[in-house]
Formats: structure tokens, sequence, C-alpha cells
């Protein structure tokens, strides 16, 4: 990932999605916004409490500093889970009715966003079909799949082959930050074994 900053906001991106001129993206930081306090500053949901008219003025920031069109920015209405929304025209410039912590589209100039503390963000990008999907894999969406049944969506609306997936993984919590009881770790080992 490479640091980008424009004035205020600092936001990384993916060398290898950067290889697609046509597809715009970015993974932010939570610098250079108006959120006060423990919302401090660039927070971009409203499920925190936060006051909307700041969330909205940070999304604004956000989008300006990456040249996305705040009008037409969507996000889909994240639960933790492992659900894939398609991008709908009801859909833009707002959230998406469904719960959903995916969205996928191969429609051009609408910016989608995803949300997160500490989860995995994950874009991936078909450039022969030019669709993508932006992905919040959650331990409970990695656990139910989420990111194959992006993949798998991808491939049932676009066309997209596996093969000619572009995939760009963002910054999230490590094990240094991160334990994890029995409660969590069991499922996991009786899904995957002791690897």
């Amino acid at each position: 990932m490479d640091l980008h900053s424009s004035g205020t906001i600092a936001t990384f991106r993916s060398p290898l999605l950067d290889r697609f001129p046509e597809i715009g993206h970015a993974f932010s930081t939570r610098q250079g916004g108006v959120s006060e306090g423990t919302h401090a500053s660039l927070n971009l949901t409203t499920s925190t409490g936060d006051e909307r008219a700041r969330v909205a003025e940070n999304r604004l920031r956000l989008c300006t500093a990456i040249g996305a069109d705040p009008a037409r920015l969507t996000i889909p209405r994240q639960v933790l889970s492992a659900n894939v929304v398609d991008l709908r025209p009801d859909h833009v410039g707002g959230v998406t009715p469904e719960s959903a912590d995916a969205i996928v589209t191969d429609a051009a100039g609408i910016p989608t966003m995803t949300l997160s503390a500490d989860c995995v963000l994950i874009l991936l990008y078909d450039p022969v079909h030019r669709a993508v999907a932006n992905v919040h894999s959650s331990r409970l969406g990695t656990f139910g799949r989420i990111v194959p049944r992006a993949i798998e969506r991808l491939r049932e609306r676009f066309g997209a082959q596996p093969e000619d997936l572009v995939a760009a993984i963002g910054p999230s919590i490590g094990p240094c930050c991160y334990d994890v009881g029995p409660d969590v770790a069991e499922p996991w080992r009786r899904e995957l074994g002791d690897r």
C-alpha cells in the first residue's frame, strides 16, 4: 500500500489497482475530518453516535480528496455478515435497503464504500468486464466466505472469471492487537484444522 494525501485527508492506495486508471480506489485513514472526541476525526459512519452533519462533511471531504462524486456515494447496510448485494439504480447516493457487507457493480462513476474499524476491506476488480466488488470481511463474514461469495456474484452477474480478478487487501487489525479466545478459535479449528 502507498500512502497518499490530499490536503488533510490521508489514504492508502494499492499499486496493483493503480495499474487500472479506469477504477478509482482508496483506503482511508482517520485523519482530516471534523468529528471530535472518540469519533475524531474522519469518522465515516453514523452508527457510532457521531453527529450526522459531521459524518456528512467527512464523507464529502473524503470524496473530494479522491475525486469521487459524493452525491452518488453508495454504501451497503453493513451487519457483519457474508451477504453480497448488487448495486441497483435506486441505491445510488444512499445506503442499500438490503443488509450486506459487500456490494458489486459494473456501473461506472458510482463510488461505493464499505466501512471498517479493524476488519479486512477487500477490493476485487475484473478488468475484462470492468466490474468491482467492495467487500467488508468481518470475522463472521470471513467464516461465511464473503470473498468467494463476492467472486461468485461477479461471475453470475458480469461473467467475471476468478483468474482475471485483481484483489487489493486494505489495512486491518493484526495479531498484535486482536486477542482471540477459545470461543472464537474453536469454530475455525473445526473448519480449517490446526493450520
